[in-house]
C-alpha cells in the first residue's frame, strides 16, 4: 500500500499523524505500507522528520518519504521541459505561492502557464482539465481576468484550438459567481448551516464559510455551473 500526505502548512504533529495512519493502514490490512508526506507549505524551513517514542529500550517510530515542492524553485528548467503532466500542476503551485501579492505578475503567469499547455502538445482533454486547476490557484481580480480572457480569446484563435473557453462563456460564470454568493448569504441569514449550504451550491464548506464571514473570495471558474 502506498499512504500520501500532501501538507500545505506547517503542523507540529505532522510526524505523529503520518505515523497514526501508516499503522491504521497495516492493522486494517496487514501487508507493508509505504507513507509519502508532499510538503506543499511556503516555509523554506519547515521539514518533519521521522517520528519515534519508546521507553526502557522499547521503542517504536516511522521513517516516511518527504518531497518538499518549494524545492523545485531550483530547478524551474527542468519543469519547462518536462511533459509530465504534474509538473504543469507544480509549477501552477510554485507560482500561486510567488504570486500572493502581486496580481499582475500572476496575470503574467497565468498567460504563461496557459500558454505552455498548448506548447506541451497535450491532447484537448488534457489542455482543459490542466486550465482547470490552473485557473483555480490562480485566481486573478475581476479586471485583471477580463484582460487574460481577451489574450487567451486572441491566442486560441491564432492557434485554431479554442480548445479552454471563450471570453462569452467566461463572463457569463463571472456573473454566476456572484449569484451564487448572493445566495450563499441569503440562506446564511435563514439560519441554515455551513454544511447545509456547501451541499446546496455544491461549493467546499471552507468557501462556504468566507463568503458568510463577509472575507473576498473568488470561486474557481469550473466550480460554476455552464447551465
Amino acid at each position: 500500500m502506498i499512504h500520501i500526505e500532501v501538507q500545505a502548512q506547517n503542523q507540529l504533529d505532522f510526524s505523529e499523524r503520518m505515523f497514526v495512519y501508516n499503522y491504521r493502514i497495516y492493522d486494517r490490512f496487514k501487508i507493508p505500507v509505504t507513507s509519502v508526506a508532499i510538503l506543499a507549505d511556503d516555509s523554506p524551513t519547515w521539514r518533519p522528520g521521522p517520528f519515534r517514542y519508546g521507553m526502557w529500550g522499547a521503542t517504536m517510530g516511522l521513517d516516511y518519504l518527504t518531497t518538499k515542492l518549494l524545492d523545485y524553485k531550483e530547478k524551474w528548467a527542468y519543469l519547462e521541459r518536462e511533459n509530465n503532466p504534474f509538473a504543469i500542476v507544480l509549477m501552477a503551485h510554485l507560482k500561486a505561492l510567488e504570486t500572493r501579492k502581486d496580481h499582475s505578475l500572476r496575470k503574467q503567469w497565468k498567460t504563461e502557464l496557459t500558454r505552455l499547455l498548448y506548447e506541451k502538445r497535450y491532447s484537448k482533454a488534457a489542455i482543459i482539465n490542466l486550465y482547470r486547476f490552473i485557473d483555480w490557484v490562480l485566481t486573478l481580480p475581476e479586471a485583471l481576468e477580463e484582460i487574460f480572457v481577451e489574450e487567451l480569446k486572441a491566442y486560441e484563435k491564432e492557434k485554431n484550438m479554442p480548445y479552454i473557453t471563450n471570453a462569452e462563456r467566461i463572463g457569463r460564470k463571472k456573473g454566476r459567481q456572484e449569484t451564487v454568493i448572493a445566495l450563499v448569504r441569503k440562506a446564511g441569514k435563514k439560519g441554515m448551516s455551513e454544511e447545509m449550504i456547501a451541499q446546496f451550491v455544491d461549493l467546499d464548506v471552507n468557501l462556504v464559510r468566507q463568503i458568510l464571514n463577509n472575507e473576498p473570495v473568488e470561486i474557481p471558474l469550473h466550480l460554476l455551473s455552464d447551465s
